[in-house]
This record gives C-alpha cells, structure tokens and sequence, in this order.
C-alpha cells in the first residue's frame, strides 16, 4: 500500500493509476487538490485488502479495509498550516475512531506540527505549547504509537540547514503493534524523495524513470525487490534533479524561506497582539 501526497491533481483516474503503480493489478482511493495545491492518494494492490469503504476528512484521506480479518483503517495525512484545521483534522479522526470503535490503525503523512521541543531547532518565533499539547492529546485519544525515526530525527529544514522541524510521522494503533509485534529497532524502509512538478513537464523524464527502472537489478523476494529498485531510482533521481533543475531546487527553497520569514513576522505579531 502506497501514501501518495501533493499530487496537485483535483481529478485521478484509472489510466493514470495503474501507469503510477505499474500494473492495473490495483484499487484506489484519491482527494483532488484545491487548485494546484495539495491532493493525496491511497494505492494498494488488487487483493492485499478488501476494501469496505472510504473517507475524507479535512486534511485526511482514509480507506477501511478488512485485512487478515481485522478492520484496519489506513489514512494518508496532508495538514494545512494553519492551526484551526489541524483541530479540525484531529477532531474529525477522533470522532471516526469513536464511532466505528473497534480497529486498527494506521495514518501516515504531514502533520506539521511537533511534539516537543526537541523535534524543533533554529525557528524563531512563539512555541505553540497549546497545539503541541493537543496533537499529543490527540495520539493519547488514538490510542496510537509513533514510530521512531531511522537516522535524522528530522524530517523537514530549512536550505541551510540552520532550521529543522519533525513534521512527518507514522502512527500506529499499539494494538497493532503488540499483535504484530512490531520493535522499535525495526528497519522501516527507504526515505521519502521530494517530488518536483516541473520534472513531467520535461519531454525526456518519462523517458529517463522507464530507463533508470529497467536497469536496475535486484534480486530477492517482490517486497524487497520493490524497495530496493525504488531506494536506487531515488538516488538517481537527486542526481539528475542537481544535473537538470539545479536552478528550480534553488527557487523553490528561496521561497520556501521567504514563506517561513512571513510565518515568524505573522506569528511573532499574533504574540504581541494577544
């Protein structure tokens, strides 16, 4: 099962689902984006799960599915920045484990918000102790677990480097992870790799993922084969990424930085206002 976001896409359809995943051996489930902004999808194979239905939520997409003989809902997360729609998101996930009750649990994606203040360095600014204490409220009322991180505690910084924040994380129901057994030391897989929109409009690319993916040689059983041949397409993806859109890397953090500039004076107003 794949957790796509920021597909920048308000419609999907069959023919472009079945050419991202590589066989039309799978289902779906898709929220469009608001313009060019946003967007997520949920793929997984035909047959891995049987799908008993699907939501949207402000924020969230999830699909409910009966696997191995468990309900288990799987929900694919792209929060807005601005706080009232995280409650807002939050809020709506609690109701809907309140009122379907029994389940496990899986939500994945872009919370942008942390925990404490140790998933957080270098950002001026007011701590937000209010939104931290109610997204840990949150996970307690999930009764759902969050897996560490491999590597960098950090998922998100700033082009120097000098600002770094967790923003992306993996929960899960401890239900599910007492039943499965799951470690903390357990190895979770590749990294995601950012995703540039201007890569399609480039006439070769399509191209260049058909050859980069045919080459690549893996041996080993499907899921591990998988996760091989998309670590190493990732890797030559950052090379032709810097090779071919260097500049657009570089605007797009430019602008990444500006928005951040605006977010500190914005919020550094709101404190002196209240």
């Amino acid at each position: 099962m794949a957790f796509i976001q920021e597909t920048k896409s308000q419609q999907m359809d069959d023919v472009m689902v079945s050419a991202l995943w590589g066989s039309n051996d799978v289902e779906w489930t898709a929220k469009g984006s608001e313009g060019a902004s946003g967007g997520m999808l949920i793929i997984w194979r035909k047959g891995d799960v049987e799908p008993l239905f699907s939501f949207r939520t402000e924020g969230a997409l999830g699909v409910c599915a009966n696997f191995k003989g468990q309900a288990f809902f799987f929900i694919n997360v792209y929060s807005s920045c601005q706080i009232e729609k995280k409650k807002a998101c939050w809020s709506d996930l609690v109701k809907l484990k309140n009122k379907f009750g029994h389940g496990w649990w899986g939500i994945d994606g872009d919370f942008k918000t942390v925990r404490d203040k140790k998933e957080k360095v270098g950002r001026r600014g007011v701590n937000r102790i209010l939104e931290t204490t109610e997204f840990n409220d949150f996970i307690e009322q999930m009764d759902l677990v969050d897996l560490p991180t491999i590597g960098s505690r950090f998922t998100w910084s700033n082009k120097e480097g000098s600002a770094r924040s967790r923003l992306d994380r993996f929960l899960l129901s401890e239900s599910l992870i007492d039943s499965w057994k799951i470690a903390n030391d357990t190895n979770w897989g590749p990294k995601p790799v950012r995703v540039n929109s201007c890569w399609f409009e480039n006439k070769d690319f399509k191209k260049f993922v058909e050859e980069a993916w045919t080459t690549i040689e893996v041996q080993g059983n499907q899921a591990y084969v998988m996760k091989e041949k998309f670590k190493a397409l990732r890797n030559k993806l950052k090379v032709c990424n810097i090779e071919c859109f260097g500049w657009v890397d570089v605007k797009v953090e430019e602008a990444v930085a500006n928005l951040n500039e605006c977010d500190r004076i914005v919020t550094e107003g709101e404190s002196e206002d209240g």
